[in-house]
């Protein structure tokens, strides 16, 4: 107010009744005040107001000031940007912890939309696979969305905001939905989205779609960056859990060629593996056994007359 972004000298200063001083806090001696702005990082500057001092004592005060201004607000940037590094290596780290313990598709399905929603404090998380034709965008896993509509095609190709990041392979913030005209409504009512496209080997497989941070804020280039990230952790989870299944069809495969072999020695026998198979598995289905030990279960029912071979 004083200086209004501009050197300029104070006029003589005119004691308070009471304490003696001018308006200013400067001692009531009848001298002249300069103030001097002082440039910094933000909108508002800095002044410093000083009574008559020589030139080069005030010139060296404001390059100081300027300066130390300049590295508290690059410490400040500098602790941000490692607090958004760190954050984004822990969810990574825990990501990558809980796929290595599963390939079953719908755990890490369900891992990832959990983590995802806790660490960008969102409403709902949305993760889009592209279909065996690619021509439908299938609403694989979700946080905050409707289950009627996991499983289904949720957007025809060409349609809706996901088939926009497929079709640029780069990520979209919409913060101000009216300003995109694929936008397509879900009913969630929601009003800020980011997606981001989800890489693997053969290329993008479809979108990892937020909605609306809990707090009410837009989605910023940190959020961008991290949910990035993720989408290529879940990319490589999904890969990995294709080539499972590929490779466990295969042995499976294998398992019932033997067992066909074991039965044909024997037409009395012709069919007894699998229908000891069928009752073993219904079994221990309806005990509730863990699904890897149904898994092994199945395997054994199959190879446990291998012996006649």
């Amino acid at each position: 107010t004083l200086c209004q972004g501009q050197m300029m000298t104070l006029a003589q200063q005119v004691p308070e009744p009471a304490t003696g001083t001018s308006a200013t806090g400067l001692p009531a001696t009848g001298l002249l005040a300069t103030c001097f702005p002082i440039p910094m990082p933000t909108e508002e500057p800095l002044f410093l107001l000083t009574a008559q001092h020589p030139p080069e004592m005030i010139a060296l005060a404001r390059e100081s000031l300027k300066q130390l201004a300049e590295f508290e607000f690059e410490a400040q940037d500098l602790g941000q940007e490692l607090g958004v590094a760190y954050e984004e290596l822990t969810l990574v780290y825990r990501l990558g912890e809980a796929f290595s313990g599963t390939f079953r598709l719908e755990d890490i399905q369900a891992l990832a939309v959990k983590e995802i929603a806790e660490t960008l404090e969102v409403k709902r998380v949305a993760l889009f696979r592209l279909d065996a034709e690619r021509k439908g965008m299938i609403l694989a896993a979700g946080l905050g969305v409707r289950k009627d509509h996991l499983g289904e095609v949720r957007f025809l190709e060409g349609k809706g905001l996901p088939w926009r990041v497929i079709r640029e392979g780069r990520s979209l913030i919409a913060n101000d939905l009216s300003q995109f005209p694929e936008y397509e409504p879900s009913g969630q009512g929601e009003k800020n989205l980011l997606l981001v496209p989800i890489p693997s080997k053969q290329g993008l497989i479809g979108v990892l779609s937020v909605s609306d941070h809990a707090d009410g804020t837009e989605f910023s280039s940190k959020d961008e960056k991290l949910l990035t990230s993720l989408a290529m952790q879940v990319g490589g989870a999904w890969e990995n859990a294709r080539l499972y299944g590929e490779t466990r069809e295969l042995f499976l495969n294998t398992v019932e060629a033997l067992a066909a072999a074991v039965d044909a020695k024997d037409p009395y026998t012709h069919g007894h593996s699998r229908r000891v198979t069928s009752f073993s598995v219904a079994i221990a289905e309806e005990m509730g056994l863990p699904i890897m030990d149904v898994a092994n279960i199945r395997i054994a029912s199959l190879l446990h007359d291998i012996g006649k071979i």
